[in-house]
């Protein structure tokens, strides 16, 4: 699906910036981003500050041990929802 890929596309894209490791996924539409250890802080703590600033992600570790300290992203909303919760993203993640 073209939109899709678009999306994960934009996500990747704006990832690269931010201190998390991901690898661009096959087909699938949730981009997983393990948090760099320098931010010093675990996957329910920054969801939490996400939810608090409106911005919702799942916990990695929700989804096996594999994903702890991962932040899931859905690319299955539209792209300016999507760039605002990534620049959300980005400003906490530079401010810890």
């Amino acid at each position: 699906n073209q939109i899709m890929n678009k999306r994960i596309d934009f996500v990747c894209s704006q990832l690269k910036n931010m201190p998390f490791k991901f690898s661009h996924p096959d087909g699938a539409m949730y981009v997983y981003a393990k948090i760099n250890e320098e931010l010093a802080i675990d996957d329910l703590t920054l969801i939490e500050k996400l939810l608090e600033r409106g911005v919702a992600v799942a916990p990695g570790s929700g989804f096996g041990d594999n994903y702890t300290n991962y932040i899931r992203i859905s690319t299955c909303i539209d792209e300016n929802k999507l760039n605002k919760g990534l620049e959300i993203i980005n400003h906490l993640v530079t401010s810890l």
